[in-house]
């Protein structure tokens, strides 16, 4: 996977991944080059492009079981249901410390899952990336900045990203 050159990388992306989790990396990367800059939104898609065609290829290769991916699915799915339900009572306005620190922990455990799934296939720089990419968008501080006024429409398209995928998770 740390070798694989991007392009091919990244044909692997969309034929993997579906419209709406595209959809919901572009918004977040305009949050984060709001929050931050280009630079680190280029790093947070690389990394989730890297992870994303790693799980899907993993799952379809069978080098990952079906438990592996539903513990990693388990984990995601609880990111969504926190930030669609602090969005639902909340709102976009600001958010309570300890509602961000619930949030941070769920980005924190899907990350810890990630790497304790994939700990052999990923290089020490892969695993640094993921944990850096996770500490960020996880971070209370940056999701304070996402249910900030001027990020409403950004952020309302992650949040019906979220919604999609728990209808999903919920059926299938």
């Amino acid at each position: 996977m740390d070798s694989m050159p991007s392009s091919l990388r990244n044909a692997l992306f969309k034929k993997y991944v579906d419209d709406e989790t595209k959809c919901l990396l572009d918004h977040l990367c305009v949050i984060i080059v709001a929050h931050s800059d280009s630079e680190q939104s280029k790093r947070f898609r690389s990394c989730v492009v890297k992870v994303a065609v790693k799980i899907a290829w993993s799952y379809k290769q069978k080098q990952i079981s079906k438990d592996q991916f539903i513990y990693l699915r388990s984990s995601f799915r609880k990111v969504c249901s926190s930030l669609v339900n602090t969005f639902r009572l909340k709102g976009i306005r600001d958010v309570d410390e300890q509602t961000l620190t619930r949030l941070s922990s769920h980005f924190s455990v899907f990350e810890e899952r990630i790497l304790e799934i994939f700990a052999e296939q990923f290089s020490q720089d892969i695993r640094e990336e993921v944990s850096l990419s996770f500490q960020y968008i996880g971070s209370p501080f940056f999701l304070d900045f996402a249910f900030k006024d001027e990020n409403t429409e950004e952020f309302k398209q992650v949040v019906f990203a979220c919604s999609y995928y728990l209808s999903i998770m919920r059926n299938g």
